[in-house]
């Protein structure tokens, strides 16, 4: 089993940065992948949920050696377990 690195990184966040008076503090990144990511049938048999945590756990480490990440938080999507995601805190600048 290998994972393929995403091919691209959206911001899907519901508020625009232009929008709002004050500096977001947070925004939600939506990961774009290949369809070699899922077989037709990991929906059916639950292998999608799996490949997906596995997926944001391969991710920890490595995002743990970025400079400006101070926090990385596992966490469920609504409180729905189905839905796992990372939950990052990047460093405030000074």
């Amino acid at each position: 089993f290998k994972f393929f690195p995403p091919f691209g990184v959206v911001d899907v966040g519901g508020v625009r940065p232009s929008t709002h008076l004050k500096a977001s503090k947070s925004s939600d990144l939506l990961l774009l992948f290949s369809e070699k990511f899922c077989e037709p049938k990991d929906y059916l048999n639950g292998r999608y949920i799996v490949k997906r945590t596995l997926f944001l756990m391969h991710l920890i480490p490595k995002l743990r050696c970025c400079d400006f990440v101070s926090n990385i938080r596992f966490k469920y999507f609504e409180r729905d377990v189905l839905k796992p995601v990372l939950h990052v805190q990047c460093k405030t600048g000074d």
